[in-house]
């Protein structure tokens, strides 16, 4: 079985114009799970965020995606019950993720 090739990922910026998530590449060498916080090229800056879900296809053309810089822990930082629980929440308050 071969690794997810992409990461929808939300960054950590308190901003309602960016509460959503972003797909990035999964380099070969790096593996990921939901919940897990990571290392992530946005704009001119690097910024930490959490990867909500992995997948093997994505809808824009593969060079066009930045790739993961790296996971900061090899674990979750999020168990999947609570990304359920805050996605049910934005969802019923319509608050950000």
């Amino acid at each position: 079985m071969t690794a997810p090739k992409y990461a929808q990922i939300i960054v950590d910026i308190a901003s309602s114009e960016l509460d959503r998530v972003f797909t990035y590449r999964v380099p070969e060498e790096v593996v990921l799970s939901p919940g897990q916080r990571v290392m992530v090229p946005f704009g001119p800056r690097k910024l930490e965020g959490y990867v909500v879900s992995l997948s093997d296809a994505a809808e824009l053309e593969p060079e066009k995606l930045k790739p993961v810089l790296r996971a900061l822990e090899p674990y979750p930082a999020i168990l999947p019950e609570l990304m359920e629980l805050a996605q049910w929440m934005k969802n019923k308050y319509h608050c950000s993720l």
